[in-house]
């Protein structure tokens, strides 16, 4: 990556902030249950709609994927987020609170939805610096173990050869950052930056470990098991 298109993405990340952190305030104030996310599903896709990007609705239930096409050779990339809350009541006296009595955005599906959105934004207007395929995923009812599958039995992934996923720690410090990088039928973990522990810990970040077997394949797009689904394609 030259320092050109390094000193760009800076730019952008910066001038989108505010939108990001408003986006996530909306998806904050409407939490919806796994496979009813409607509302949140209508409202990520009316983003994604306005960035020149082939979006896709329904996928596994109430899932989007959106996907960026430079018009040159390169690799096919996945990168996703989770969207539904939790039966939770929210307590946050925030003025951005949820509305919908009973749900709360308490796993921050709010922030990795509103971060992806902002991926997109970003690298739609870095499409000419940049090569190959980006499908953005927006998996449903990541939290009932089900949206996964769901997607993946809808073919989700297409015939792409690697997926990034987003995640966000809020008790970590700014500016510090953990990766994981899962590619097809290898079971590769990387990680950058610093930190420790998290409630994702079986599949291996929060000692920063590989797991021969994650708990469940339904749960998340970003399991070894789930990456396995792309050696067919």
């Amino acid at each position: 990556m030259t320092k050109d298109i390094l000193a760009n993405l800076a730019r952008l990340v910066k001038a989108d902030t505010d939108y990001v952190v408003e986006l996530r305030h909306k998806l904050h104030r409407i939490p919806e249950p796994g496979f009813r996310e409607t509302e949140t599903a209508s409202l990520i896709a009316t983003e994604l709609e306005e960035l020149d990007l082939d979006v896709g609705i329904g996928i596994g239930g109430t899932g989007i994927t959106a996907d960026l096409v430079t018009g040159r050779p390169g690799a096919y990339v996945a990168v996703r987020a989770d969207m539904d809350g939790l039966p939770l009541k929210e307590s946050s006296g925030a003025e951005y609170s949820s509305v919908n009595d009973g749900y709360a955005h308490s796993c921050g599906h709010d922030g990795h939805s509103a971060a992806l959105v902002g991926t997109a934004r970003i690298m739609s207007q870095m499409r000419d610096q940049l090569a190959g395929k980006v499908r953005f995923i927006f998996q449903p009812a990541e939290e009932i173990c089900r949206g996964a599958a769901a997607m993946i039995g809808d073919g989700v992934f297409g015939p792409a050869r690697r997926g990034q996923l987003r995640r966000n720690e809020p008790r970590g410090d700014s500016g510090r950052t953990i990766v994981w990088d899962i590619r097809a039928g290898r079971r590769r973990v990387a990680w950058s930056g610093q930190g420790r522990g998290t409630g994702d810990s079986q599949y291996g970040i929060g000692r920063f470990r590989q797991v021969p077997r994650p708990r469940s394949r339904a749960c998340l797009l970003y399991t070894s098991d789930a990456a396995d689904e792309l050696d067919g394609v």
